[in-house]
């Protein structure tokens, strides 16, 4: 039987350079998205995807990301009890790259399956939920992607770019392209698959991890461990199914409050 998918780490330790201007004295994680801080909704959906303990790795100074989750009125919201759910957290020095942030978020880990969420990933379902049941068939590492249509790659930051066998439900990754500078261009016409925010990890991601040797002063950056732990375990995929944004850029923040605000609206009538 599967270890359950019971842990999250939120990475929240990243400068936010492309949305300092909308928040320049505070985090981007607490900008309010349809009336909602954007950390709430990742933890919300991990919650509902039975996830137990959320870690948060935040940066010196970000202390407010942590601290909403210490609200009494929050705390009691999202049934953060201490006991079958938790939110705990811890700091990341230097922004050094995600593989960093994961490396310091295992020393609070079990040695288990853990979900990975990108807060500025904003998903309109419960992407674990979607994710899970291919884990358990079998044990092996998922990625959750996003189908784009071509008029919106203006919404989501140019990187994620995937190729992959299968069809159906039973996808495989073969490869995941590097970041760059800019907005989406996928390698075809479109509609394209897009590496999204949400991955379960197994513990193979560390193993491979600590054989992999980063330049001194380049960041360490997650692609060169999941490009090998495809090559060595294999990581599936699943095509999820909901409406996604890339709320780390303005042009997929305002999409994404577009997309809400009716929804919010008729829950408020």
């Amino acid at each position: 039987m599967k270890e359950p998918i019971d842990q999250a780490v939120i990475p929240c330790a990243g400068m936010g350079t492309r949305m300092r201007h909308l928040r320049p004295d505070g985090p981007k994680e607490t900008m309010l998205l349809a009336g909602k801080p954007l950390i709430r909704y990742a933890a919300e959906e991990a919650f509902l995807g039975g996830v137990r303990r959320t870690l948060l790795v935040i940066a010196p100074g970000k202390e407010e990301v942590a601290r909403y989750f210490r609200s009494p009125a929050v705390a009691e919201e999202l049934s953060i009890d201490g006991r079958g759910r938790t939110v705990d957290w811890v700091v990341q020095k230097r922004a050094t790259g995600l593989a960093d942030a994961l490396a310091l978020a295992r020393r609070e880990l079990d040695e288990r399956p853990f979900a990975l969420m990108l807060p500025d990933n904003y998903y309109d379902g419960v992407a674990l939920g979607e994710m899970v049941p291919r884990y358990r068939q079998t044990g092996r590492s998922v990625a959750g992607l996003l189908s784009i249509e071509r008029d919106q790659w203006s919404g989501f930051g140019n990187c994620g770019n995937v190729e992959t066998e299968g069809s159906g439900a039973a996808l495989r990754l073969l490869s995941l392209g590097p970041k760059g500078k800019g907005t989406f261009r996928a390698n075809g016409p479109g509609p394209a698959l897009r590496w999204y925010g949400r991955v379960i990890l197994t513990p193979a991601f560390f193993r491979i991890m600590e054989r992999i040797v980063f330049p001194p002063g380049e960041e360490r950056d997650d692609v060169p461990v999941l490009s090998r732990l495809m090559r060595e375990e294999g990581v599936d995929a699943v095509r999820l199914s909901g409406r996604g944004f890339d709320v780390g850029n303005e042009t997929g923040f305002v999409q994404a409050e577009e997309w809400l605000l009716p929804k919010k609206d008729r829950a408020d009538r």
